[in-house]
């Protein structure tokens, strides 16, 4: 789920005023990294930084990074296929009840 203008925007606000992340998280239907990343300053000018290290460079060539990544890419790939409700927090198809 994307996260539109006007909701980053409020996320910001009370992000500012202190709420967590992680109760926005579950009210936005998003994951804390949603709210981390494209929300919270502080925490992209962390992310910048930490990708100009050399440990970071050195993982991105690690045969566990690829397994990763590759993984990933399979899950996302199914859940766009299946278009079905996904939770985001347990990495699997949600169990919708009739």
């Amino acid at each position: 789920m994307k996260l539109t203008a006007k909701q980053i925007q409020e996320i910001k606000d009370r992000r500012a005023k202190g709420e967590s992340a992680n109760s926005l998280a579950r009210e936005f239907n998003v994951s804390r990294y949603v709210i981390y990343s494209q929300v919270d300053d502080k925490y992209k000018a962390y992310q910048k930084a930490y990708q100009k290290t050399d440990k970071y460079k050195a993982y991105r060539k690690t045969d566990k990074h690829k397994a990763y990544q590759k993984a990933y890419q399979k899950a996302y790939y199914l859940r766009k296929k299946s278009k079905k409700p996904y939770d985001s927090k347990r990495h699997r198809p949600l169990s919708v009840e009739a």
